[in-house]
């Protein structure tokens, strides 16, 4: 009977809203109350797919002239001059569209553009072949090798104790990855199970978080995903505070129950490179003063 809430982060933003809507659907006795999702991965919807640019735009690794060559080059719009309205499928000069993206290939770490790491990265191959393959737009494969921290926590769960720890079957010689590519591009659109969410099964509270230096799921994303669900917004996108008083990010706030929740200064893991304002931020989807 207590209240039950769901929180997770990237991939999350395909198996919390299918989780959810299985609670609802099946009528199960867990009091769902909401859920929250950061930095999460929403699906690969055209209007979504190249918010990168747009970031690398905003933060100044790319000038405004690479903006608009990759405007003139790499597809064919469908209203105006805007890049995330175009059909990256069909660029409109290929070789060009290939030679501007490799121009603008930077080194810096795709999940906290302003962190500094190691040179390698133990899922360096997962992370290019998913985004070589998505949809066969960009050859992003070709950016240079990024850095990534993970490689600790991907040694640690191969020590044989810790797998056995984990009951790994001794006969599986699988080891352990941060994501899989067959697995992550299965899954397209959440917006039918979300709007089922909230339209139909009255879900309390939804909301949508995201680090603002993060690029693998960028916070200019989900924001257009969110808005694309056209709910009615509630209020105007303004600051909101931790609980000593700095300002955690910014928040939209629509009707029945949703939110777009911005974190300042954070990557794709809030919790990690933000605690105070991760923590507030679950205060406020369970409603804790």
């Amino acid at each position: 009977k207590n209240p039950f809430y769901i929180t997770g982060e990237s991939y999350a933003g395909i198996y919390i809203p299918m989780l959810a809507h299985e609670i609802f659907s099946t009528k199960s006795t867990i009091n769902l109350k909401g859920v929250a999702i950061g930095n999460g991965v929403l699906g690969n919807a055209p209007l979504i797919s190249m918010s990168y640019y747009d970031f690398s735009l905003g933060h100044g690794f790319i000038t405004t002239g690479s903006y608009e060559q990759l405007i003139e080059n790499c597809c064919e719009c469908k209203s105006g001059d805007v890049l995330h309205e175009c059909d990256f499928n069909k660029p409109a000069n290929r070789t060009k569209c290939e030679a501007t993206e490799v121009e603008m290939s930077g080194t810096e770490n795709p999940y906290n553009v302003y962190d500094d790491c190691g040179a390698n990265s133990a899922y360096l191959g997962l992370f290019n072949k998913y985004y070589a393959k998505a949809s066969n737009k960009l050859p992003v494969n070709e950016r240079p090798n990024i850095n990534c921290p993970h490689q600790g926590f991907t040694d640690y769960l191969n020590i044989p104790e810790v797998r056995k720890a984990l009951h790994v079957r001794p006969e599986d010689t699988h080891h352990w990855n941060d994501c899989d590519g067959s697995y992550s591009g299965g899954f397209t659109d959440q917006r039918p199970i979300i709007m089922d969410l909230i339209n139909k099964y009255n879900i309390g509270k939804l909301v949508i978080f995201n680090g603002n230096f993060d690029t693998v799921c960028d916070h200019i994303n989900n924001n257009r995903f969110v808005d694309s669900l056209a709910f009615k917004k509630d209020g105007h996108y303004s600051a909101w505070h931790t609980s000593d008083g700095f300002i955690g990010g910014f928040t939209q706030h629509y009707e029945k129950g949703l939110s777009f929740v911005l974190v300042r200064g954070s990557g794709h893991m809030v919790p990690h490179d933000q605690p105070v304002a991760a923590l507030q931020l679950l205060k406020n989807v369970v409603g804790i003063e």
